[in-house]
């Protein structure tokens, strides 16, 4: 059997592709701008980009995480990625036991990506990097330069991958509500959770980065 059988078997499917065509329609023109926009918000900022993905997980975002990233950038580290690879103690207070290695770590894995594909712009080095990895999306862990750091997860990869620019999912309780919201029961795991998500995007005729931000609009 075929994964659209499966999925379009399931109690709520076609309730849930005719709610979210509703979405579209009304909110389409503006969640397809922000997912344009989407990578832009570190351009020029990778190492405050690397920052706030690890930062970001298991924290309010707006309080929190930003004002964090906020004072990140006033630091030595956020030059480069190089530097932030290099900076054995973090700048900012309050992370957790382990975070500022993932982020050190993470910086690390993108320059290494970036000298083996002789790159040295670092919006470059992470957009490369993200379309490299479209099909790591479901299995993270081989991606050698940053899925493989201890502290990613499937989410996390993700989320550096949609602000690096690609057209990617973060499959968070975010996307486990949005499904509860549309009728449809989440399935267990992050990796499941990307498949129906991502099944959903081609029913509704919309990549995946519109649709995690078309989602939005069901939290309002």
């Amino acid at each position: 059997m075929s994964l659209k059988s499966v999925l379009e078997s399931r109690d709520g499917w076609d309730s849930a592709v005719s709610k979210l065509k509703s979405l579209l329609a009304t909110n389409g023109t503006e969640a397809s701008a922000r997912a344009s926009s989407y990578a832009l918000t570190y351009q020029g900022q990778r190492p405050a980009m690397v920052f706030d993905v690890v930062v970001s997980r298991q924290r309010q975002y707006k309080p929190r995480v930003l004002r964090m990233v906020a004072e990140f950038k006033e630091s030595p580290a956020a030059s480069s990625l190089a530097a932030l690879a290099e900076t054995d103690v973090s700048p900012v207070s309050g992370l957790r036991r382990g975070e500022w290695e993932t982020i050190r770590n993470v910086a690390a894995g993108l320059t290494a990506f970036g000298t083996s594909a002789g790159i040295s712009i670092e919006d470059e080095i992470c957009f490369q990097w993200a379309q490299a990895t479209d099909e790591l999306r479901f299995a993270h862990r081989l991606d050698p330069f940053v899925g493989a750091v201890s502290g990613i997860g499937p989410a996390l990869f993700a989320y550096a991958r949609m602000r690096s620019g690609a057209l990617a999912l973060k499959p968070d309780v975010r996307l486990k509500n949005a499904l509860k919201a549309l009728g449809l029961e989440p399935p267990i795991g992050e990796i499941a959770l990307l498949v129906v998500c991502e099944e959903l995007a081609r029913a509704v005729g919309i990549n995946r980065l519109i649709l995690d931000q078309l989602l939005w609009w069901l939290e309002t």
